[in-house]
């Protein structure tokens, strides 16, 4: 588990290391980065195949989502070893970045987050509807209010301004795309009050449905740890009635012997 730690976080540094350009420049330095990351690629691989191997589950061993992602994760590096000129190498590249969601398998709280973004979807689900309804309905409105603005015409079709009106419910304002007309800047004021209600309604439904979840986790840690405990004291007990039967059988005589 923690060489398996230690090669997951080495692989995704590597990944990010290499897109420096002064790495990237230097031959030696990139071919030294290449063979640690294949090392570690080949024993991804030779862990993954060894747990489907010994698994008795194989379609639910494949089929899980950590799995799943330890699969893609370690796909694009064969590929590009069998195909030396691959049109789509730079999406080989960002799979690559995958391996980061390997770190999920030695944390609690990225488990307890996954499983708290599964059993609360259907809320997830209908706030994320609702912002796409906000987003298009205030896209449309700002991109007819300020049609009429000949200055600076940020606004020149429904679909781009959907971009603002994404980065403006989400109360980021990168100020690329701005409003000239007073109701243009009327309309962002309401998409940024709309924004901060969209994130404010979800909170507690999120965060009781987190804290019932770590609850969760909690108690299977501590089951586990202690079916842990029980599995050593029968061990022991075990052993220790081994030893107290055998020496039952072996004791001094009179004379100094050893009679069995």
């Amino acid at each position: 588990s923690t060489l398996s730690l230690a090669l997951v976080v080495v692989s995704v540094a590597i990944v990010l290391v290499e897109t420096l350009p002064d790495v990237g420049s230097d031959a030696d330095t990139v071919r030294v980065l290449d063979q640690v990351d294949f090392s570690a690629v080949v024993y991804f691989t030779f862990e993954y195949f060894s747990r489907l191997l010994l698994t008795t589950e194989k379609v639910v061993f494949v089929c899980r989502t950590l799995n799943v992602i330890d699969l893609i994760s370690i796909i694009p590096t064969w590929i590009s070893l069998g195909i030396s000129e691959f049109s789509w190498g730079s999406l080989l590249r960002v799979l690559r970045v995958l391996r980061v969601f390997k770190l999920a398998r030695h944390s609690g709280g990225l488990q307890v987050l996954a499983e708290t973004a599964i059993a609360a979807r259907n809320e997830l689900f209908q706030v994320f509807f609702c912002f796409s309804i906000l987003v298009i309905l205030f896209a449309a409105i700002v991109y007819y209010t300020e049609e009429q603005d000949p200055t600076e015409p940020h606004f020149e079709s429904i679909p781009q301004s959907m971009w603002w009106a994404v980065i403006t419910l989400c109360t980021i304002g990168y100020g690329d795309m701005v409003p000239n007309t007073g109701l243009g800047q009327a309309v962002g004021a309401m998409a940024c009050v709309s924004g901060v209600v969209m994130v404010a309604l979800p909170i507690s439904v999120i965060s009781s449905t987190f804290t019932a979840k770590f609850a969760e986790h909690t108690e299977r840690q501590k089951l586990i740890e202690q079916q842990a405990n029980q599995k050593r004291a029968q061990k022991a007990q075990q052993r220790g009635t081994y030893d107290g039967d055998s020496a039952s059988k072996v004791f001094l005589d009179t004379t100094g012997g050893i009679v069995k």
